[in-house]
């Protein structure tokens, strides 16, 4: 849009500025014209960036801080609220192809368990008859063909002797119809990984148009207020026509209907401003609400 604009800059100067062929030569023997032909020559590197420094402003005529094209960018960055959203739900789908891989995150279980057996003798003492200590350890995995392998392992301990006892064991476990095959185990996975993708072109709309909305808008209320700052140097300049039309009216240059004319000019320009001024506020009122 700022590229737009420049260029557009640039040809409306170029025209007024162009010299014609039959003036070349004078060109040559005047400065003034030699002057504005290097300004012609300028054109074709105008960059309108620059101008963007001056922006339009939050409250009243110029009596606050100038909000710039990059402000406002900023500020939709930062606050709005449909974008916020589009980030959330793409850290949400994210977290999804994290949960969903997990399912093939080996899990490892330990267990520990102390049985003991006691019973009084003759003369009224408890005499401690048996104890047994088991350890129990397992890690558990699933592939991607829908296959389960467990790894187990246990020791037990048991006797006044400490007798120890171990045992190990690998379980497999394969579906053979429902749930088996990469295409059925990895489907949650692609399905999150889609909805990632969905999600990342969401933020990416979300971005485009709240960014172009509120860049259209500074646009709009920047013309706005340029537009309000014609009308008004208008009604100030139909103004000193009336004066001036009462004062060549009293010298006798003038006729009535000359000042009648003229303050008719001046209520006519006096209208244009309130209707400037009113599209401008419609302008910011839009601008704040969306």
């Amino acid at each position: 849009m700022m590229r737009a604009r420049g260029v557009a800059a640039a040809a409306v100067l170029t025209g007024v500025y162009l010299l014609t062929d039959s003036a070349v030569a004078e060109t040559a023997k005047n400065p003034y014209l030699q002057r504005r032909r290097e300004l012609v020559k300028e054109l074709d590197t105008f960059d309108i960036r620059p101008l963007l420094g001056e922006g339009i402003y939050e409250e009243g005529e110029r009596a606050r801080w100038p909000l710039t094209l990059q402000d406002v960018t900023q500020l939709i960055l930062e606050n709005n609220i449909n974008i916020k959203i589009s980030h959330l739900d793409l850290d949400s789908a994210k977290r999804d192809i994290a949960i969903e891989k997990s399912e093939f995150y080996p899990v490892a279980t330990f267990s520990a368990d102390q049985t003991r057996s006691r019973t009084p003798n003759a003369t009224g003492r408890v005499t401690t008859l048996g104890e047994t200590v088991s350890y129990d350890a397992s890690i558990e995995k699933k592939f991607f063909t829908g296959a389960t392998v467990t790894l187990d392992g246990d020791v037990n301990r048991s006797g006044r002797k400490h007798a120890f006892t171990s045992g190990s064991a690998v379980t497999v476990s394969q579906p053979i119809l429902e749930g088996a095959g990469p295409h059925v185990v990895l489907a949650p996975i692609k399905i999150s990984q889609i909805n990632y993708e969905i999600a990342v072109e969401d933020l990416k709309q979300s971005l485009i148009n709240e960014i172009t909305d509120a860049q259209v808008a500074y646009w709009e209320i920047l013309n706005a207020r340029e537009a309000l700052r014609v009308r008004r140097l208008s009604q100030r300049q139909a103004a000193e026509l009336v004066v001036q039309a009462k004062r060549e009216l009293d010298l006798g240059s003038r006729t009535f209907a000359d000042v009648l004319q003229a303050q008719a000019s001046a209520a006519s320009r006096e209208e244009e401003v309130l209707q400037a001024e009113n599209n401008l506020r419609d302008r910011e009122t839009n601008s704040r609400s969306s």
